[in-house]
């Protein structure tokens, strides 16, 4: 089985965390980190149950740069898959420079479908199948009370 690159810095770890711990704090609950196979990078749990399973983008433009954000399509359905199934929320957390914004999958309706993804790694595997999801549908992360 051929492995694909490991792209993930020490940055980009630590910037997910950081996004992770802020959600943690606006709903009240704990995140526990997933481990590598899965497809998502978190769990936000209260107590021992999972109330949700979360995938975090961080993105460094703000959330108005582009009009859509793109999943991979495999993301995508791993999610909304995990949400449905498992009656708990599956949440794509996005942090711009101008805000942190989320999106329950399992609630939302399907975006179109389109090709994309990266090109300036030069990796024929960064580009694939991909729900364009409109910025329109993220939410500001805001404190649940």
């Amino acid at each position: 089985m051929n492995e694909r690159p490991n792209y993930e810095t020490q940055d980009d770890v630590e910037a997910q965390d950081r996004v992770l711990t802020e959600l943690a704090l606006a709903w009240k609950c704990e995140w526990v980190p997933l481990p590598k196979f899965y497809e998502t990078d978190a769990a936000l749990m209260r107590g021992r149950k999972v109330v949700a399973f979360v995938e975090v983008k961080c993105r460094h433009v703000n959330r108005d740069e582009y009009p859509t954000l793109i999943l991979s399509v495999h993301k995508w359905l791993y999610l909304r898959a995990l949400g449905e199934r498992l009656r708990c929320g599956s949440i794509l957390v996005v942090s711009y420079v101008d805000g942190t914004y989320w999106l329950d999958v399992g609630k939302s309706e399907v975006p179109p479908i389109v090709f994309g993804g990266r090109a300036d790694r030069g990796d024929g595997q960064d580009v694939e199948p991909c729900a364009d999801i409109p910025i329109g549908w993220l939410r500001p992360l805001r404190r649940a009370d």
